[in-house]
């Protein structure tokens, strides 16, 4: 009978090793865009990792996250939207632990789709909704900053900016930031610069600005840079 007495080794042992099923059961969804870790600098690999996330995990929730972040790269916001409002119906349906944490990605998405669409005013109050509800989300705060400036709320723009500054701040979100405040006041030969500077970045931490978005602004500042010269 000594052999089925459980002893503190074995017990934490056992303990130990259900919770890390635990953890890969709940992470296993996202394996595919872990994958786009490795691929930050070229969207085309991006999409081809978050279209097999799209398959492979046959349409749940996540699956649909993955979807909408494809299409936002892809520059195909209404698509987003419509994978992004499938999704967070079902979550509100299946209020786990999981959907309600997978809300948040969600509602950015939709923050940075309405973003690139134009619809400022209803991007930004997303983003200040996400950024109330965690105030270390530099991505919140960097869609706050650009709508703000787009907009022409100037001291907005500064004020979230401010905001942003108090982290420590990527270099490829503060560029982006300060080309969106700089073309705000008139300073196009200033915006292009720091735009010029996000090309090597990370997509994820450019807001999901993709090369047509990015070859929008360079041709609108530079035609303004031009007038204003």
């Amino acid at each position: 009978m000594q052999y089925f007495q459980l002893t503190p080794p074995a017990t934490i042992a056992g303990i130990v090793a259900v919770l890390l099923m635990a953890l890969i059961k709940l992470q296993w969804p996202f394996r595919f865009q872990y994958m786009t870790l490795f691929h930050k600098k070229t969207p085309e690999r991006i999409k081809k990792c978050l279209e097999a996330s799209f398959l492979k995990n046959n349409k749940r929730t996540v699956a649909l996250l993955d979807k909408s972040s494809q299409q936002i790269l892809a520059g195909e916001y209404d698509d987003a939207e419509k994978y992004i409002t499938q999704a967070i119906v079902m979550c509100k349906q299946t209020p786990t632990l999981f959907h309600r944490a997978l809300l948040h990605h969600l509602f950015y998405n939709l923050a940075v789709a309405y973003y690139y669409r134009g619809r400022y005013k209803e991007a930004l109050q997303i983003a200040a909704h996400l950024y109330q509800r965690d105030n270390k989300f530099q991505n919140a705060l960097g869609i706050m900053v650009c709508c703000h400036a787009r907009m022409g709320d100037s001291q907005g723009a500064f004020y979230a900016f401010s905001l942003l500054k108090r982290r420590r701040l990527r270099p490829a979100l503060l560029h982006y930031c300060l080309a969106e405040l700089e073309a705000a006041q008139g300073k196009y030969s200033n915006a292009l610069n720091h735009l010029e500077k996000i090309g090597n970045y990370a997509y994820s931490h450019t807001l999901f600005l993709h090369q047509a978005q990015f070859d929008r602004r360079l041709k609108e500042w530079t035609k303004e840079s031009s007038h204003a010269g």
